[in-house]
């Protein structure tokens, strides 16, 4: 119930205050039927039924104020609206609802008690004249009547004038939004971590951690996915040539021993035990050996670094003479190739077939021998003699131009 102070009504009190006057009085309470929304505007009562004397009031507390009447005559009525008059008949306060308030008979005795927490104006402002109270609304500081709150004002707990029961409260249960009373789980609840209803204390949530450590067993054999490792059972997963887990790193000197089948070689320890087992290769014994550069390859002046394919075709291919360099025959330190070499060669057989072919141009050509006419025949005697003599030096200078030829 929310009870309207109409700005009249804080006005008189102002006025009180500030002229130092004494406090307002409320002297009456109207009861009516009218049926609306209050404002703080109102003057009046709506559909006003009587006005009946205060028969109680006073300051419980809390800046809170209670006026009540009473109404023992025979008159029959509903109550939808009432309203609080000072002295001088000005409208203090006022309420209504939709709802009768309260419904008075011809035989029944009303009674209508008001509490109402100020705000903005100081109860002490306020008398209601020559009149007390003991069944007042209950405060922090007094006892008194107090209205029960309904489940639903428990849960809000925004209600400051109702009190709660303990049927009501036990209803008030914690949630993820809402403050409220909540169960303790059981240490097997704990461990089950299924309930989101109840709470754990520190023993369960102990209880239920130690549960969920995994044992050095369960935490070498690496597939639980519900369990957790400690320190402790951290360093009981070793690592071995089938399993991933913690290894010991290997001093130098087990590095070079070579005997140790559980600890790792850092890479220090592995230089420090190469360093010791391996020699330099030589040409007497096996061992470790450099690799040349190219450009060391192609020098050819080391006796200690080994060859790589690479630098060794590049170091060939740096003395494979050009065909000029071959053509010209003055380099010493390189080689020719076959193609270079072809590609002379090639150029030497086109020189002795043009050669050839210009001795043959230079020689005569042959020419057919001439026949003989025959000699007349001559006489015999000396005449014949000297006929023979002609003969054979005509043939022997026939034989020779044959053989000139």
């Amino acid at each position: 119930m929310q009870v309207v102070i109409t700005k009249a009504g804080l006005a008189a009190i102002v006025d009180a205050e500030a002229t130092g006057t004494n406090a307002v009085k409320i002297t009456k309470i109207g009861v009516g039927s009218g049926k609306y929304t209050p404002l703080d505007t109102a003057t009046a009562l709506v559909d006003e039924t009587k006005k009946l004397d205060v028969t109680e009031g006073g300051t419980p507390g809390d800046n809170a104020i209670h006026v009540a009447c009473r109404d023992d005559s025979a008159d029959s009525y509903p109550v939808y609206e009432f309203g609080l008059f000072l002295e001088d008949g000005t409208l203090f306060a006022v309420y209504s609802q939709q709802e009768p308030i309260l419904q008075k008979t011809a035989t029944s005795q009303m009674l209508l008690s008001v509490d109402i927490k100020l705000e903005g104006v100081e109860a002490s402002s306020i008398t209601f004249g020559q009149v007390s109270y003991k069944f007042a609304a209950a405060t922090s500081e007094n006892a008194g009547i107090v209205a029960l709150a309904t489940e639903a004002e428990t849960l809000a707990g925004t209600d400051a004038q109702k009190a709660v029961t303990p049927a009501m409260l036990a209803k008030l249960l914690a949630t993820l939004e809402r403050a409220g009373l909540i169960k303790i789980a059981s240490e097997a609840e704990a461990k089950a971590g299924s309930d989101s209803s109840k709470a754990v204390t520190a023993a369960t949530m102990k209880a239920a951690i130690d549960d969920r450590a995994a044992s050095d067993q369960v935490a070498a054999g690496g597939s639980s996915v519900s369990k957790f490792l400690t320190p402790k059972s951290v360093l009981a997963i070793k690592a071995s040539t089938g399993t991933v887990g913690l290894v010991e790193l290997a001093t130098e000197d087990e590095a070079k021993a070579g005997t140790d089948k559980e600890r790792a070689v850092t890479p220090s320890g592995l230089k420090e035990a190469i360093a010791e087992a391996v020699v330099d290769a030589t040409a007497e014994q096996k061992g470790v050996v450099q690799l040349a550069t190219e450009e060391i390859t192609g020098e050819g002046l080391s006796s200690a670094l080994a060859v790589t394919p690479l630098g060794l075709k590049s170091a060939i291919d740096a003395r494979a003479a050009s065909e000029e360099e071959v053509r010209v025959g003055t380099e010493a330190e390189k080689f020719a190739t076959p193609a270079s070499l072809k590609a002379i060669l090639e150029e030497i057989n086109e020189k002795l077939s043009s050669l050839d072919e210009r001795v043959t141009a230079l020689e005569p050509t042959e020419e057919p021998e001439p026949e003989l006419e025959p000699e007349p025949e001559t006489p015999s005697g000396s005449d014949g003699a000297e006929t023979g003599g002609e003969e054979t030096q005509m043939t022997t200078a026939a034989q020779e131009k044959t053989n000139g030829e």
